[in-house]
């Protein structure tokens, strides 16, 4: 009955975090426990939709505020609290993003389409939580609160690869075409966030939890630089993408 139940809470754990169509939840910290990453993870309480993709935008960022805040004033119960909030609203807005790509205008006289400015905003939300939560990796030797920091980048980063790998698909001569310039404008955002991660990991004060976190959360974020360079750099876009 214990294994059953904790199979239960390993299905409902990576079904709040599949808005995109990825499993994220068990392998961003291998060897946690069910019941232990449930309360790293808040469940999603509310459908994403493309109407609401700006909403949890901006609750994500109140929360990692109110976050930083927290740990600041090392109440740390809260700020884990807050950071479990600030992984419910980016997973919906990237969610709720990515539910606009390919869809029409929602004024039938305009040509403006609702994905690409949906996606970039979510886009930039996921660049400013990275790389405002790195910088509290440094002095940190909480385990619960190194753990949350953790899961919370690398929530982050999952559900933006798969937004990355949503829009890198569409045909450059295309459907793609509408998001080519703002993509191709958010580079230098991947840069800074490999620059930001790098720079923690030379000269912060880790934790080997927080070691480790922050070694995987650069290998993604130069995966996610590697592949926007590829397909936004003014190179060739790979034949896969086209």
């Amino acid at each position: 009955m214990a294994h059953q139940a904790q199979d239960r809470k390993q299905r409902r754990l990576a079904m709040s975090l599949t808005g995109l169509g990825v499993a994220v939840a068990l392998t961003l910290l291998p060897g946690m426990d069910a019941a232990t990453a449930a309360g790293r993870a808040a469940p999603s309480t509310a459908p994403a939709t493309a109407a609401t993709y700006k909403t949890h935008i901006t609750q994500a960022d109140t929360a990692i505020t109110l976050a930083i805040k927290r740990i600041q004033a090392r109440q740390y119960p809260q700020a884990r609290t807050a950071l479990a909030t600030a992984r419910n609203h980016i997973n919906l807005a990237n969610v709720g993003a990515a539910a606009l790509i390919g869809k029409p205008p929602t004024d039938p006289e305009s040509d403006d389409l609702p994905g690409p400015p949906a996606v970039l905003a979510a886009l930039r939300l996921d660049n400013r939580v990275v790389t405002r939560v790195v910088p509290l990796f440094n002095g940190m030797t909480r385990p619960q609160v190194v753990t949350a920091l953790r899961w919370t980048v690398g929530v982050t980063q999952t559900v933006r690869t798969t937004v990355l790998n949503r829009v890198t698909a569409l045909p450059a001569e295309g459907d793609g075409d509408d998001y080519a310039d703002g993509m191709a404008d958010t580079l230098p955002m991947y840069n800074k966030e490999v620059a930001v991660i790098s720079h923690g990991l030379q000269t912060f004060s880790l934790s080997p939890s927080g070691k480790v976190g922050l070694t995987a959360a650069l290998s993604r974020a130069r995966a996610a630089q590697a592949q926007m360079n590829a397909a936004y750099g003014g190179g060739e876009r790979p034949t896969s993408q086209r």
